[in-house]
């Protein structure tokens, strides 16, 4: 007996040409001029770095946004693969570029400025791509004991931003708004060069350090070990009791 065919299930059909998506030639050539841009920035160095955030900027915050047109399928996608960083330092460096000039970037340090504008977002909301910001006079709140003086932004170093902005954040959040063991490690490191460029933070008993430079690591653990802490203090501000046998 011939042998039957096999039931075949619908074919899906074929699409036609009008139900391809289609890519808008527009937003092609915008992404290919800021493409341009971006590579052009990026082969000239750190004096191309306000030009190379800026298109980035361009690039992550158009709608749709213009680096889906280079294939990348995110903003971390593209950061990582085209411009070889992360996205917190990609975000980082996009906010320094948009609100300080080249020649604030060159007087205060670039770490320097992203903290400012940390404590200024901590301090009145989310800032406006087009906001100015007059660093010159801006005033840090640097904490020493139970004091508090107003340290101009030039004079004030990564750790006291830091340390005034995560206040602001604790305030905000309802919880004390100061931290007795960042006190005492900002106040020794704001006293050290090295370390204006220092972040760091203490979240659940751990302390969180980041920027700490090579050549001064051997000086970093001296001057730790010369910080007076105070008691830590227990989880949900309970006393830990050892029974006795």
């Amino acid at each position: 007996m011939p042998k039957k065919r096999a039931h075949r299930g619908k074919l899906a059909k074929k699409p036609t040409l009008a139900a391809v998506p289609k890519i808008d030639p527009k937003l092609e050539g915008a992404w290919k001029k800021i493409e341009h841009r971006i590579e052009d920035a990026a082969a000239r160095g750190a004096e191309a770095y306000d030009e190379l955030w800026e298109a980035v900027a361009a690039a992550v915050h158009h709608n749709p946004p213009l680096y889906v047109f280079g294939g990348y399928e995110s903003e971390t996608d593209f950061y990582r693969r085209a411009l070889h960083t992360d996205l917190r330092s990609a975000q980082r460096n996009q906010t320094v570029a948009t609100h300080a000039t080249p020649k604030e970037e060159e007087d205060y340090g670039q770490s320097n400025i992203a903290a400012a504008l940390d404590y200024l977002a901590a301090k009145f909301g989310k800032l406006g791509a087009t906001l100015p910001v007059a660093f010159e006079r801006l005033k840090i709140p640097v904490r020493d004991g139970a004091h508090i003086r107003m340290v101009p932004f030039p004079k004030a170093t990564v750790a006291e931003i830091a340390a005034a902005t995560r206040e602001l954040q604790r305030k905000s959040a309802g919880e004390p708004v100061t931290d007795r063991t960042e006190a005492a490690i900002t106040k020794v490191l704001s006293k050290h060069a090295a370390f204006k460029g220092v972040r760091f933070s203490v979240r659940g008993g751990l302390v969180h350090v980041r920027s700490i430079p090579l050549a001064s690591l051997d000086l970093f653990a001296r001057v730790l070990s010369q910080v007076k802490l105070p008691p830590v203090e227990a989880t949900n501000g309970k006393r830990r009791t050892t029974k006795k046998r």
